[in-house]
């Protein structure tokens, strides 16, 4: 599958779980910021869950390169607003590793309507509105400088998120 420009990571997401098999569909940041051998333990961790996210702010996880300090205080505040707005009781949203059960990820696939990196809260909001289980997944983390995330990208997030959230 090809496009003619880029989707943005939402979108890209969205059309991803359209095509994909099997029993267990997820994703991983290309940032690189969380390990592949990750993917196992988050899989099994899936017997008990519909959902499972990776989290960097789990007492069990490791961060062996630190986010800048603007970059830690602004996602500690998204993450604030998020819990807020949302009622969404995880303590880390943005972190880029999230594998769901086949069935969960298909209910709510046609209700998505935002296409950027704030399609994660998007999720979780939606599987969590119909009751699905969600778990937050220990891992070791670490700062990426390849990340296409930029700060001011912040406002379009919280903006797109408003919107859904409010409609």
């Amino acid at each position: 599958m090809s496009f003619n420009k880029r989707l943005g990571k939402g979108r890209a997401i969205i059309e991803g779980f359209k095509v994909a098999n099997g029993d267990v569909i997820g994703f991983l940041d290309a940032d690189e910021s969380v390990a592949p051998t990750h993917i196992s333990g988050m899989i099994d961790a899936l017997q008990d869950a519909d959902t499972v996210i990776a989290s960097r702010r789990l007492k069990e996880s490791r961060i062996l390169i630190e986010q800048p300090l603007k970059r830690r205080v602004a996602s500690k505040a998204f993450n604030l607003l998020i819990r807020c707005l949302f009622g969404l009781p995880f303590k880390d949203t943005q972190c880029g590793a999230k594998f769901f059960k086949r069935n969960a990820i298909l209910d709510i696939i046609n209700d998505l309507e935002t296409s950027g990196f704030e399609i994660d809260v998007e999720i979780l909001w939606r599987l969590k509105k119909k009751g699905y289980k969600i778990v937050e997944y220990p891992i070791t983390w670490k700062h990426s400088e390849g990340s296409k995330f930029s700060l001011t990208q912040s406002k379009n997030m919280f903006v797109s998120l408003f919107k859904v959230r409010f409609k």
